[in-house]
């Protein structure tokens, strides 16, 4: 059974959110200035630590290093040891993540020397950066300056930090209010998305902005319905005649529309006689009769020329006995018939 639920809000399981203890490795390269004896010292560090994450801001760390302090342009060299203890404030994972701010103190014991004493202490502070390899482990590059208080010695000095965290068993999920109910079996999943309301959803949608007016397919398109558009050209002449009389002057006009309006239609222009007179002279007559319509239309009505062909057949096709008059009229005759399909978009009830 599936309940209504509240969203749940989660705590980031990432180390960096959690309290936890963390081991860590490090290694330093610097160059040193006593005040106390105006000499440069190279510094080569190694150091090991461990630290505790309080917060996802907070956390403490102490550090050990055995080092060489070695003169400038010299093979000889000083060992001292250093034991440090730093706080370090990590800036919200919104706002800059990865960037830390750190100050602490330390401790230091010398070798034998005839420059510095024995012990002394320092204050340190600097800047860091964190970048987080997997749920244990981190790289952290840092900057810091430090103070030798009795030596009077300035440190910069720039360290890197291999850390490794233990998994952390505080991290907890926030329980539900107790206004909420839960789903016991599963989180219900996401309902899918269809943002122009076409009743097809985004994934499948292959027309994502049809507009809601429109009726669409399976795949979110529109869907069509085909029209069938006819017109039909009859013109009558009179006895041995080609000349096109005015009264169809507007019908030639419609024909003209209907081709501007179907650029890709061609156009076969049929001329026919009655039986006077002979085959051949028929033919030629029926001819001249389909040609004088072709040349009103591209003259006259600016129809191309090659979307239309003329073609007589004399005294071949008549649609009525040439035993009459009237018969004789209807036949002698210009006809041609045009037909076109269009798809128009179905609309919504």
């Amino acid at each position: 059974m599936v309940y209504a639920q509240e969203p749940l809000a989660f705590e980031h399981a990432d180390s960096t959110n959690s309290a936890a203890p963390y081991l860590l490795l490090g290694g330093v390269a610097q160059e040193l200035h006593s005040q106390l004896t105006a000499q440069n010292f190279k510094v080569n560090e190694s150091f090991v630590g461990a630290g505790y994450q309080f917060s996802d801001r907070w956390s403490i760390e102490t550090t050990y290093l055995n080092s060489e302090i070695s003169l400038a342009n010299s093979q000889s060299g000083v060992g001292y040891r250093k034991l440090s203890l730093t706080a370090i404030y990590n800036f919200p994972l919104k706002s800059m993540p990865g960037f830390q701010l750190r100050g602490g103190i330390s401790t230091e014991k010398f070798s034998s020397n005839n420059i510095f004493n024995e012990s002394d202490y320092q204050i340190l502070f600097g800047a860091g950066y964190t970048f987080q390899l997997n749920q244990n482990l981190s790289l952290v590059f840092a900057a810091e300056a430090s103070q030798a208080l009795e030596r009077k010695t300035t440190e910069q000095k720039i360290l890197t930090e291999i850390q490794y965290r233990f998994p952390s068993s505080t991290t907890e999920v926030s329980k539900p209010s107790k206004n909420m109910s839960v789903n016991p079996l599963s989180k219900e999943p996401p309902a899918p998305q269809d943002d122009d309301k076409d009743g097809v959803i985004n994934s499948i949608d292959q027309c994502p902005d049809t507009p809601l007016h429109y009726m669409v397919d399976n795949k979110g398109c529109k869907r069509f319905i085909i029209d069938n558009e006819s017109i039909t050209l009859q013109i009558n002449f009179e006895i041995d005649s080609i000349a096109i009389a005015d009264e169809y002057k507007e019908q030639l006009e419609s024909i003209a529309r209907f081709l501007r309006k179907h650029s890709t239609l061609t156009m076969i222009i049929e001329g026919h006689t009655d039986n006077s007179g002979s085959s051949n002279y028929n033919l030629m007559l029926s001819q001249k009769r389909a040609e004088a319509i072709a040349q009103y239309l591209s003259m006259n009505l600016e129809v191309e020329p090659d979307r239309l062909t003329a073609i007589g057949f004399g005294d071949a096709k008549p649609i009525a006995t040439n035993a009459t008059a009237k018969g004789q009229q209807l036949n002698r005759r210009v006809e041609a018939k045009l037909t076109a399909q269009t798809e128009r978009p179905i609309l919504r009830k």
